[in-house]
């Protein structure tokens, strides 16, 4: 039962951004970021209105200015944060590079170039899904990322994932799975194969 695949540097940009969207709580130094730009908009209304009709109306300029330099914000700051997440983990061998992912009653294992990780199912500590990825996280922020594509159908990837869920919720009720319960993976050939 086990799967390969390589991790690029876009499987990992889709790794943060899912982590981002459903895991990371909001962090107070991004809530500081948005205060301190908000600010200095406000400042700068103040200082480009001198004495006309906007002096007397700054609350809503100053708005306007926030709500349009937002997005040229994060149009800068997303990208430098991939290509900074991406020069971070390049340095780290064993992580782009081919993964060899497998799965039985016991264990969840993962093996590269520089490491044989086997971890038993109660150390999982969440088993989520996306529309291109399956996420192992071993804890609330490290995650084996293992991309669909990996899979020959979606078919094969669900059945993967279904017995995935199989292995971790029986050993989270200490339950042993029995044998031929294992044999549903992997899925039968396709017809002509």
């Amino acid at each position: 039962m086990e799967i390969t695949y390589d991790l690029t540097p876009d499987d990992l940009w889709q790794y943060q951004l899912y982590y981002r969207r459903h895991k990371a709580p909001i962090r107070l130094p991004f809530l500081y970021a948005f205060a301190v730009i908000g600010g200095a908009v406000y400042l700068a209304a103040i200082y480009v209105a001198g004495d006309s009709w906007i002096k007397y109306h700054q609350p809503q300029w100053a708005l306007l200015f926030y709500l349009v330099a937002m997005p040229f914000f994060f149009a800068r700051f997303l990208p430098a944060t991939k290509s900074c997440a991406v020069k971070i983990m390049s340095k780290m061998p064993g992580f782009f590079c081919e993964h060899h992912v497998g799965i039985s009653p016991e264990w969840l294992a993962e093996k590269t170039s520089v490491n044989d990780t086997k971890i038993a199912w109660i150390a999982l500590h969440s088993l989520d899904e996306d529309k291109s990825y399956f996420y192992f996280f071993l804890s609330k922020t490290v995650a084996f990322i293992i991309p669909k594509r990996a899979f020959t159908s979606h078919s094969e990837a669900q059945a993967f994932l279904n017995v995935s869920r199989r292995y971790w919720d029986a050993a989270k009720m200490g339950t042993p799975v029995a044998a031929e319960e294992t044999v549903v993976w992997p899925p039968a050939p396709r017809p002509g194969a």
